[in-house]
């Protein structure tokens, strides 16, 4: 019985701490690019963790995730070995930054703007 005890113990652990966790963005830039990297990579878990959750966000992010899905896997790898180009970085105000870039893929620019909340730096859709 404490063999059987145990051994429910110790799954019920193990799959508590399989649960994903990533590292707080330390700074605009740097939730910016954690956010934008997961997206090329179609990482949308690990995006989602950096996108400030509202509805219209978490919508945004969702429509990226369906085309991402809808993309050849050519275009999947493309997009993944792709590198981040910044057009431009504004800091708006000090708890707001807006992030103009594209990736080397596809050359088109984007907007994101990151800000601070709650003392966590997360992405909003412009």
């Amino acid at each position: 019985m404490k063999y059987l005890l145990s051994i429910i113990l110790f799954t019920s652990l193990m799959a508590c701490s399989s649960k994903q966790e990533y590292a707080q963005a330390e700074n605009a830039l740097d939730a910016g690019r954690l956010f934008i990297e997961a997206t090329l990579q179609g990482d949308f878990k690990k995006a989602n963790f950096y996108l400030m959750q509202d509805s219209t966000n978490i919508r945004q992010l969702k429509n990226l995730e369906e085309a991402y899905k809808n993309y050849s896997d050519a275009i999947k790898k493309e997009y993944n070995s792709s590198s981040i180009n910044i057009n431009s970085i504004n800091d708006l105000s000090p708890k707001e930054t807006e992030i103009n870039y594209a990736n080397s893929y596809d050359k088109v620019a984007h907007s994101i703007k990151v800000v601070k909340i709650d003392g966590k730096w997360l992405v909003q859709f412009n």
